[in-house]
């Protein structure tokens, strides 16, 4: 049996925001106007909740909140 090894053929899954490097997230995810409108809620001041079942993105937004302070250089904290 013949072994397709050659990087590229090599399609990866990845499966969890979390497991992106910064770059790939960024190229790989899009975000609409309600997500957003989350994004924007997740790094205002006070608690917001993120509820919602596996796969629905809650870290996808929780890593595109941190990433949008720390590029204005804001303290968050999860």
């Amino acid at each position: 049996m013949e072994s397709n090894a050659n990087p590229e053929n090599d399609i990866s899954l990845i499966l969890a925001a979390e497991d992106y490097s910064e770059e790939e997230f960024l190229d790989n995810h899009y975000f609409s106007g309600d997500d957003n409108f989350t994004i924007l809620s997740l790094i205002a001041h006070g608690p917001v909740l993120l509820s919602g079942g596996r796969g629905y993105g809650k870290s996808a937004l929780l890593k595109r909140a941190e990433y949008e302070c720390r590029k204005k250089s804001t303290i968050l904290g999860f």
